[in-house]
C-alpha cells in the first residue's frame, strides 16, 4: 500500500514519522546537490503534514523555514567527528528515518536497525574516466555499496542515474524511486524589455551573448566550448561568451584557456543567486556541453526562463531536456560550434526552443519532488 501526499481515496492509517537530516548544504546553496537539499528540505517543512523534522547542521541556515515540527540541531564539530555526533545524537532520539540529501557517512556510521533514506545523484564516481576529484571519489566508492546494503529507500534524480546505480550494484527496484528535481519560481518570473536593457547596461553585457553556468571541472567540458566558441567569434563579432562559476577541481587547464583566449571571454565567479534569472532572461543562448550529469539542474533554470538551450546528448540530459533542446556531441568541438552558430543565426529557432523550453519547465516543480519523496519514505513505513 503507498500513500501520496493528496488526499487518501480510501481510509488508511496515518502515518507521522520523526525524521532526521543533514541539512548542513542548505547554508551555502553554490551547487545542485547544495540547491537540492535547500529547495526540497523547504518544501517537506511547508507542507500540510504532521511529521516532525530533526534538522542537523553546523549553524542554522538562513535560507531554510522554522515551523513548530521542526527542531534545528546545531553541532560545532568538523569533519568525521560532526558525522559521528550526529549518529549518536540521532540514536537518542529514536526517530523513524534518517535522510542523508548529499552525504553517505550518517547512514553508513547508523547500525542497520535505523532506517536510513539516501539520495544518490549520480554515478561519476565509478565512472572510471577522471572526471572526479580523487578524494570524493575514494569516498564514495568506500560507503555506496556498504550503505546501499542497510539503507530501505534510495532516491535517484533521473532513470538514468537509477539504470547507472543498478548496473553496479544488485538494487531491488521497490528501493529505488525516481525523485526528478524542479526549479525555483523565480525563473519564471520574467523581466521587460527595459529591465533587461538596465541589467546589461548595469552588468557591461553585449546585445548578445553565450551563457554558461558551470564550474570549470573536466566533466563540464568548459574548455571544449571555449575552443568552439573560438571557432565561430569572428563570425559573431557582437557576441561575448559569460561563463558564470567557479574554477573547481583540476581546472588548470580550462583557466588558462579562458585568459589566452582571443576571443571575448568573461567568467564571473562571484554571481549573486538572486542575479541568476536575470543573466538567464539577457541571456540570447545557454550552452550546457557537460559529459556528464545525474540530472542537469542549469537546464530546467534555462527553460523556465525562456532561454534557448545547446546541450550535450550525454546521461541524463536528454531525459530532463526532452525536445526542448538542441542536442550535440560533447566531446565533437566542431559539432558544438556549429550548434552554436545555428542558434545565433535563427532566431526563429531560438524562440522556438524558448517556448517549448518553458512548458517543459513547467513539469517539474519542487513540490512534486517533496511529493514522491514522502510517497518513498511513506511506503517504507508502511511496508517495514
Amino acid at each position: 500500500m503507498r500513500l501520496t501526499c493528496g488526499p487518501l481515496t480510501t481510509p488508511a492509517k496515518v502515518i507521522v514519522m520523526k525524521i532526521g537530516i543533514d541539512v548542513r548544504e542548505a547554508a551555502r546553496p553554490n551547487s545542485g546537490k547544495a540547491v537540492y537539499t535547500l529547495q526540497l528540505v523547504s518544501r517537506l517543512i511547508k507542507m500540510q503534514t504532521r511529521h516532525e523534522f530533526v534538522l542537523y547542521t553546523h549553524e542554522r541556515p538562513a535560507l531554510l523555514p522554522q515551523s513548530e515540527r521542526t527542531r534545528y540541531i546545531c553541532l560545532p564539530e568538523k569533519g568525521f567527528s560532526w558525522h559521528r555526533r550526529v549518529a549518536r545524537h540521532w540514536r537518542e532520539e529514536e526517530g523513524e528515518l534518517f535522510f542523508a540529501p548529499t552525504s553517505f557517512i550518517i547512514p553508513w556510521l547508523l547500525p542497520k536497525r535505523y532506517a536510513t533514506s539516501i539520495t544518490v545523484h549520480d554515478m561519476i564516481a565509478f565512472q572510471n574516466n577522471g572526471l572526479h576529484s580523487w578524494k570524493p571519489t575514494m569516498l564514495e566508492r568506500f560507503l555506496l555499496g556498504r550503505v546501499l546494503t542497510k539503507t530501505r529507500a534510495i532516491l535517484t534524480p533521473s532513470e538514468q542515474t537509477k539504470r547507472d546505480l543498478q548496473q553496479r550494484f544488485s538494487v531491488e527496484d521497490e528501493r529505488i524511486s525516481v525523485t526528478p528535481l524542479g526549479v525555483d519560481e523565480r525563473f519564471f518570473e520574467q523581466a521587460g524589455e527595459e529591465e533587461l536593457a538596465t541589467f546589461k547596461d548595469e552588468h557591461q553585457l553585449p546585445k548578445h551573448f553565450i551563457l554558461a553556468v558551470s564550474g570549470l571541472q573536466p566533466r563540464k567540458n568548459i574548455g571544449r566550448l571555449v575552443e568552439a566558441f573560438e571557432k565561430i567569434a569572428p563570425d559573431f563579432p557582437e557576441v561575448e561568451l559569460v561563463i558564470i562559476g567557479g574554477n573547481g577541481w583540476n581546472s588548470a587547464e580550462t583557466v588558462s584557456k579562458i585568459k589566452e583566449s582571443s576571443a571575448p571571454i568573461r567568467q564571473i565567479t562571484d554571481c549573486l543567486p538572486e542575479l541568476l534569472p536575470s543573466y538567464y532572461q539577457a541571456a540570447t543562448v545557454f550552452a550546457y556541453p557537460s559529459l556528464y550529469e545525474g540530472f542537469g539542474l542549469p537546464i530546467l533554470e534555462a527553460f523556465a526562463s525562456g532561454c534557448p538551450v545547446l546541450c550535450s546528448e550525454r546521461s541524463s540530459l536528454p531525459e530532463v531536456g526532452g525536445e526542448a533542446c538542441s542536442y550535440v556531441d560533447p566531446t565533437d568541438t566542431e559539432a558544438i560550434a556549429e550548434g552554436l552558430a545555428q542558434l545565433l543565426k535563427d532566431p526563429v529557432l531560438r524562440n522556438k526552443l524558448g517556448n517549448h523550453g518553458q512548458k517543459r519547465a513547467r513539469e517539474f516543480s519542487w513540490e512534486r519532488t517533496a511529493e514522491k519523496t514522502l510517497e518513498a519514505w511513506t511506503s517504507l513505513h508502511l511496508e517495514s
